[in-house]
């Protein structure tokens, strides 16, 4: 049995679990086209017993094949910045999916 993993984009944009996002490269002045993302915003505890929002955006890596640290994002009314290389988890071993984790920019 192959698990094809591109049936579930569309499915997910549908169904409203997905928002638009604009990408600006470093040091380029022309946005990428806007691509459909997952943002999530758990919050974790910290140590010092405090809690953080953090940020995270899931994309399928063919959208968004080079987003790199650094590059600003747009979400919505919201501005973020990714904070660190995007990177896969074990949840998805195929790397057909990335996330990124953002550092929301002046909220």
């Amino acid at each position: 049995m192959t698990f094809n993993e591109s049936v579930f984009w569309p499915a997910f944009a549908a169904a409203g679990f997905l928002v638009e996002a604009v990408v600006w490269r470093v040091g380029q002045d022309a946005a990428l086209p806007a691509v459909n993302v997952e943002l999530a915003m758990p919050d974790e505890k910290l140590v010092t017993g405090t809690q953080s929002t953090q940020y995270v955006m899931q994309y399928q890596a063919a959208d968004l094949p080079d987003l790199a640290e650094g590059d600003a994002v747009t979400i919505g009314a919201q501005a973020f910045k990714v904070r660190e290389p995007p990177f896969t988890d074990g949840a998805d071993p195929t790397g057909y999916f990335r996330k990124a984790m953002l550092t929301l920019v002046d909220p």
